[in-house]
């Protein structure tokens, strides 16, 4: 409902004013501002960016014209309009600074509309301060808030997604943060935690994250990352063109690159024969098997070496070694991911050349890595879920594949492992770490 303001004029008559304002994406802000004079009215519709200097509206229309807009009203706030000199505004009248009942001097249409074209700038940044504030659910192996917290690259390219189409921590957005500390288990428990707090979106990160939050909710939009399976095959959806559900965000399935570092590893060291894979069979089963059929075409024997905690690493490379492995593949999952150092100091240590698929992994000691480009998934992550609040639903946002992939090599690893890298594979690394 419109507050209505009862304004006295010097014949005694009652002139009501009812004021509005109309937007529409793409077009300057409306006033519609209608009068009720007796059984008269009539309507005046104006810009406000031209209506109180040239008194016309949109597109050359005198005042007093009506418009027929076909989008929807917004009220203004009367308590936010700035009011005639030596008027005051109080229980919704306007009155003079004079005695209690005295007149209130003409005011004419024209000024009329110019009064309330100086409030849209007020009730837009009143509207901006008022917007709604949504509530994120992270839901990861490792997240910001844990002591120390994991490395920021992934999770500062994730909010610069949701920045970059408008959405901003403090102001319209907040994260509710879910962290396994690197104890898969907790996931169903930390999911059904974000289900019942009924966050707006839930991010979730990796396998066990996607799967404990489908889970915990069949209504909340869930937007995941995940680069061990295929969403289909896992049927977590539909398809990927319209994944159905609450469910989309970005994966992909590693098997074709997973065949691509036992490749790399046989140029590196063409005397390799068997090569050693660092993995869980539960997660990583699509990419053992691309492995086995790649390894008999080069020809190369593989070994799946079982990494389901954190607590067996150093038991998985004295496996690796008691195989006489001559190098080693470390499939990607949260846990690899997030003991990356100790994996590649681990790598060092057997005298093991080692792939993996995410910079990361060099970054921190690994001798190479050739995969996405993570921090632009996480961006993109953050673009799904800013449409996500927006209005769009996942069961219509398709899966996307990553884009960008990029190999990093580390020589420093390299010397410390006695290997010289092939000139062939530098020219073609995207950064190479002296």
């Amino acid at each position: 409902m419109c507050e209505k303001i009862n304004w006295r004029r010097r014949r005694g008559r009652l002139l009501q004013k009812v004021a509005r304002i109309e937007r529409r994406s793409g077009d300057a802000t409306i006033l519609r501002i209608t009068f009720e004079h007796g059984r008269r009215a009539a309507a005046a519709s104006a810009s406000a960016t031209d209506s109180a200097a040239t008194g016309r509206g949109r597109g050359g229309r005198a005042i007093g014209e009506a418009l027929q807009p076909r989008f929807r009203t917004i009220q203004v706030c009367l308590k936010d309009l700035p009011v005639p000199s030596g008027a005051t505004f109080a229980c919704g009248k306007l009155t003079t600074a004079g005695s209690e009942g005295e007149p209130m001097p003409d005011v004419r249409r024209r000024e009329l509309i110019a009064l309330l074209g100086g409030a849209v700038a007020s009730w837009s940044l009143a509207a901006r301060a008022q917007q709604r504030r949504y509530r994120i659910g992270h839901l990861a192996i490792a997240a910001p808030t844990d002591t120390p917290p994991p490395p920021p690259a992934n999770w500062n390219a994730f909010v610069q997604g949701l920045r970059e189409a408008g959405y901003l921590e403090g102001q319209n957005i907040e994260f509710e943060h879910r962290s396994a500390h690197d104890q898969p288990e907790l996931f169903p428990k930390l999911a059904s935690e974000l289900a019942e707090l009924q966050v707006d979106v839930i991010f979730a990160r990796g396998t066990w994250a996607l799967a404990a939050a489908k889970n915990a909710t069949r209504m909340i939009p869930i937007t995941g990352i995940d680069l061990e399976i295929d969403p289909v095959d896992a049927g977590l959806v539909a398809s990927i063109a319209r994944p159905g559900g609450n469910i989309t965000g970005m994966f992909l399935d590693l098997s074709e690159l997973s065949g691509k570092h036992l490749q790399l590893l046989k140029e590196i060291i063409p005397r390799t024969s068997r090569v050693a894979v660092l993995g869980d069979p539960d997660i990583n089963a699509p990419q053992l098997r691309e492995l086995a059929r790649v390894a008999r075409s080069l020809p190369l024997e593989t070994h799946a070496v079982e990494l389901k905690s954190a607590t067996n690493l150093d038991r998985a490379f004295d496996a690796a070694k008691n195989w006489r492995a001559d190098a080693l593949i470390v499939l990607s999952n949260p846990l690899t991911l997030a003991y990356r150092t100790r994996i590649g100091e681990l790598a060092v240590k057997t005298g093991l050349p080692t792939i993996y698929l995410y910079r990361a992994h060099a970054d921190a000691g690994g001798l190479i890595s050739y995969g996405p480009d993570l921090p632009d998934m996480f961006r993109r992550c953050g673009g799904y879920v800013a449409r996500i609040l927006s209005g769009s639903r996942p069961a219509d946002l398709p899966i996307e594949r990553p884009a960008r992939f990029e190999m990093v090599v580390n020589l420093r690893a390299a010397k410390a492992l006695g290997i010289t890298i092939p000139e062939t594979i530098l020219v073609r690394a995207d950064e190479v770490i002296e």
